[in-house]
């Protein structure tokens, strides 16, 4: 994990001060603390008094393996810990897709416990992930990497290890199929093998696919619609990629018929693929930094 501070903040952390407000920030399936760190460095920018908690899931990037179960709430659970270790108590959760799962899951664990370590943030941001179970043949990430997380697992499974080079890694993605937009995005994922030369994942596919399995099968409706969220006055937010066709009209109409609802809410940035922090950086910044900048 990584923290995000404008340099004001900076200094006066380093003095010994507390930040007066923490974001954490999670980002979605095969990625890396990395994925995010633009728009967290613009929102802590604009946002001067908050700092931005970047964290890494399991089995990603650097973190450590984990523990079995591989779950979206063994995820939610790994950053309980390290919010209690660290003595933190988030302000906002921000999450890409599997990430936004891991927030909710985090809210869930929460709501569970009789006295829990600290209190829920009281705003979320979910970003292109719908709630609930997967649908059978809507493919959520179809726009964000062509043809859909579990084509690419199944691809990365199949590239020599170690590799020569990130070009050989690039031309082993494109030429099964994968665009070159994605395969340069995977190049972010591997590391020196010093004992055997070469290059190697970062992550670890096997526990990866435990994690997108649970992510399809997690269901966070009945958090988004408990008593719990309005009695802590909770705001979440989900923004819809407009171009996921994951977002169908059965699951809009629930946000909107909801208990919780406008708390809880959906809010569209059109022409947006899942991506949407690479395809539209300003209109999402715009979008959550209202909530950001203390009043």
């Amino acid at each position: 994990h990584e923290f995000i501070r404008c340099e004001d903040l900076e200094r006066r952390v380093k003095a010994g001060e507390p930040a007066p407000r923490t974001a954490v920030v999670l980002h979605g399936m095969l990625g890396n603390q990395k994925n995010l760190r633009q728009l967290s460095t613009r929102l802590a920018h604009a946002a001067t008094d908050c700092q931005m908690l970047l964290v890494t899931h399991r089995a990603h990037g650097q973190s450590e393996r984990g523990e079995p179960p591989h779950t979206v709430h063994a995820c939610a659970r790994d950053l309980v810990n390290l919010l209690e270790s660290s003595g933190i108590a988030p302000d906002f959760l921000v999450g890409h897709s599997f990430g936004g799962k891991v927030s909710l899951a985090l809210l869930e664990e929460l709501s569970s416990q009789s006295s829990p370590s600290f209190a829920p943030p009281p705003t979320t941001w979910v970003l292109d992930c719908p709630p609930g179970r997967w649908a059978q043949g809507v493919n959520v990430d179809r726009q964000a990497v062509s043809q859909g997380v579990e084509r690419v697992i199944e691809t990365l499974k199949t590239v020599p290890q170690p590799l020569e080079s990130k070009q050989q890694l690039i031309e082993e993605l494109t030429g099964a199929g994968l665009t070159m937009g994605l395969a340069q995005w995977m190049t972010l994922n591997v590391r020196p093998d010093r004992a055997a030369g070469g290059l190697r994942w970062t992550f670890d596919l096997d526990i990866i696919e435990k994690l997108f399995e649970s992510h399809k099968a997690a269901d966070l409706w009945p958090l988004l619609e408990s008593n719990w969220v309005a009695e802590h006055g909770l705001e979440i937010n989900f923004v819809q990629a407009g171009l996921n066709p994951a977002w169908t009209d059965e699951t809009l109409a629930r946000f909107h018929d909801g208990p919780n609802f406008p708390k809880v809410k959906v809010l569209e940035l059109p022409d947006a693929g899942h991506w949407l922090h690479v395809d539209k950086p300003d209109e999402l910044l715009e979008m959550m930094l209202p909530s950001f900048v203390a009043p």
